[in-house]
């Protein structure tokens, strides 16, 4: 699901959607199964209702213009809409959580990565920190 196909879902659902500042207004009740991906997407909605570009941070600090009509791509760590830092935004954090719970919204092959990543802790033999 892009950025702009959510808007339309929530759109035909009657949730009428603007923007104040930095806070997508949904004016009615969210369907249960749009709220995790609304929670990742709403920087890419507010850059479709403002006009303005939608922007990525990667692993390296790069950033990347991104397309509201495509999937946000794997690389991408932070999302923003372009002039939340001079309104007193913020980059959005792209949590594993979101990840896991909303993979349809990411492309690439990292989101299987981080669903088949075991997160153990490492033994003492492991600890490469260990004195």
């Amino acid at each position: 699901m892009t950025a702009r196909q959510l808007l339309e879902t929530l759109r035909t659902q009657k949730v009428a959607v603007s923007v104040e500042g930095l806070i997508l207004k949904c004016r009615s009740t969210i369907p249960e199964e749009l709220k995790a991906p609304l929670r990742v997407l709403h920087t890419g909605m507010r850059a479709v209702l403002t006009g303005r570009q939608w922007l990525g941070l990667n692993g390296t600090g790069h950033t990347i213009e991104l397309s509201t009509e495509q999937v946000i791509p794997a690389e991408i760590n932070y999302l923003c809409c372009l002039g939340d830092g001079s309104i007193g935004g913020q980059w959005l954090k792209i949590s594993r959580n979101d990840r896991r719970e909303c993979e349809k919204l990411f492309a690439g092959s990292e989101v299987e990565a981080i669903k088949q990543t075991q997160w153990e802790e490492p033994t003492a033999a492991e600890d490469t920190t260990a004195a």
